[in-house]
């Protein structure tokens, strides 16, 4: 038994690799591909094609209705005769919903008037996401076999074929649409590898509303939390559009679009090991659960202090590459949003333990509180500060739910997050040294490297680097 639960964290804790990894290394294939996109679309343009990917990433998020993780969670305990039917159920209901989604959406657009290109373009970015979105749950199967790693080519072949069709319609001096309608053959091309991975992926969507009901009677707590938690994230965005000025939104649209890419990465890496989260609740083995939280969250941490740290120091190098010289003052903006991708990271294990512990309900009051309280925020600030108002608003919404989520696992689990505040003041620690890089005359990216390496000598001096941790084993 404890070799094979050493196996299975050996491949859950793989599998967050391969999927982090895959997803970085194909935001690094469109790095080159954003920075011709900005630069060709010009501040305000950039400021509205951000506002469509946000308006359809929050439908994207509230037509999840939770099923993605309690999805997960579900199909890792059920039976093996049970698992097609249930994903077909869920396949089902995720795309009846993502198309009610982007029909409201696009009449939102209309309504607030956005313009008949925005309003188009919100239209064939949902187009895409409802191929993303069936491709991402026929992929619930992969993650419960703990075969991440296809996953993680999925996402791979979306990014590649997404960033090929931006740099090409740079070239042909194509207009703002264009690069809304690249998303759809992106979104096929993922589809086409998850589909290809394994014969039990290839199910048809149930057509059975009945059953649907029943799925979403026992998800509605999750999925209310599931999108608050998306509107949470983005509702700084929408507020911008509507409440400052078109460059101030492609300022922060700027700053956005990076922290948006890596925001993705602590829930990718922590997917991984869900199933393993989920099988140690259900079995009630709380030593299993609060071992595996507690390295996770190791992880999560000192990935997030680095990333934050890495934006800190590199953020005019970044600006420079993704948006150019027009975009100089979106780089204070930048930094400010980097301390909100690093509450994301050490929220993300927390959150993820909640839901395996069905703490739907605990989530769901939790992150609509932050969600009311992020949106007056973002309202206050924003009519202050502008973009870095808006950052900021970011910032102490993540900050402050991470805490919420610490909170509530600490009276369900207190061994599972014991070791977070040691280790929480060692990433710290170690971040405060390694910005005093920004001390030394070089360039912004020659900073960001030694700040990092620094960081990470620091972290493993004080017995902070978590290598053992990424076994997830015993």
């Amino acid at each position: 038994m404890e070799a094979e639960r050493e196996r299975e964290g050996r491949h859950a804790a793989r599998g967050g690799a391969l999927r982090a990894g895959g997803y970085l290394a194909g935001q690094l294939l469109t790095v080159g591909a954003v920075a011709l996109l900005f630069r060709h679309l010009g501040v305000d343009d950039t400021g509205r094609y951000v506002t469509v990917l946000s308006l359809v990433a929050i439908v994207q998020g509230l037509t999840d209705l939770g099923l993605t993780t309690l999805g997960v969670r579900e199909l890792s305990t059920a039976e093996p005769d049970a698992r097609r039917p249930l994903l077909a159920d869920l396949l089902g209901l995720r795309l009846a919903a993502t198309a009610a989604g982007v029909v409201l959406v696009v009449a939102f657009g209309a309504v607030a008037g956005y313009g008949a290109t925005v309003v188009a373009g919100i239209a064939l970015a949902g187009a895409g996401l409802l191929v993303q979105n069936a491709g991402a749950t026929l992929g619930m199967d992969l993650l419960v076999r703990l075969r991440a790693g296809r996953m993680a080519l999925a996402d791979l072949a979306r990014q590649v074929v997404a960033a090929a069709l931006i740099i090409a319609g740079v070239a042909a001096g194509a207009g703002l649409l264009v690069f809304f309608a690249v998303l759809i053959p992106a979104a096929l091309a993922g589809f086409a590898v998850v589909v290809a991975s394994a014969a039990s992926t290839r199910v048809a969507p149930s057509r059975t509303p009945g059953r649907w009901t029943a799925l979403m009677r026992q998800t509605v707590p999750f999925a209310i939390a599931a999108a608050a938690s998306v509107l949470f994230f983005r509702v700084a965005v929408v507020e911008m559009s509507l409440i400052s000025t078109e460059r101030e939104t492609g300022l922060f649209g700027a700053s956005f679009r990076v922290i948006e890419v890596l925001s993705a990465l602590p829930a990718l890496a922590v997917s991984a090991a869900y199933p393993v989260f989920a099988a140690a609740a259900h079995a009630d083995d709380d030593a299993r659960l609060a071992r595996a939280v507690a390295r996770t969250t190791e992880v999560c941490a000192a990935a997030g202090g680095a990333l934050a740290l890495g934006l800190a120091l590199g953020a005019p190098a970044v600006i420079a590459v993704i948006a150019g010289s027009d975009f100089d003052d979106a780089v204070p903006v930048l930094r400010i949003q980097g301390l909100a991708l690093a509450a994301s990271f050490v929220a993300a294990p927390w959150g993820f333990a909640l839901l395996s512990l069905q703490r739907e309900r605990t989530m769901m009051w939790l992150n609509l509180a932050g969600l009311a309280l992020a949106a007056a925020l973002a309202a206050v600030l924003i009519a202050a500060a502008d973009a870095k108002g808006g950052a900021l608003a970011t910032v102490l919404g993540e900050a402050g739910l991470a805490v919420a989520f610490a909170v509530a696992l600490h009276r369900t689990r207190p061994n599972a997050i014991a070791t977070a505040p040691v280790m929480l003041a060692k990433v710290l620690g170690a971040g405060a040294v390694g910005a005093a890089a920004a001390l030394i005359p070089v360039p912004s990216a020659v900073q960001a490297v030694v700040g990092l390496a620094l960081f990470a000598a620091v972290l493993r001096a004080l017995g902070g680097l978590p290598l053992r941790a990424l076994a997830l084993r015993g």
